[in-house]
């Protein structure tokens, strides 16, 4: 979102690609999220802890990119 907002600023994309784009961002942000939360109860299940938002956030920022 952060660069999606410094392109905006710089102009490099117009006003309705950009809130299209974060749309579109937030969407992938609240199935990222959802993907986290899933696979966390399932680890539970299993009595196994981890931390996967810093998972899931790091291939949202190799998906992205």
């Amino acid at each position: 979102m952060t660069c999606l907002i410094v392109a905006r600023r710089l102009n490099y994309v117009t006003e309705p690609q950009f809130q299209q784009e974060m749309k579109e961002t937030a969407q992938l942000g609240r199935m990222l999220h959802g993907l986290a939360a899933s696979l966390e109860e399932r680890l539970d299940k299993l009595g196994l802890t981890l931390c996967l938002g810093f998972v899931v956030g790091g291939l949202a920022g190799v998906l992205l990119f």
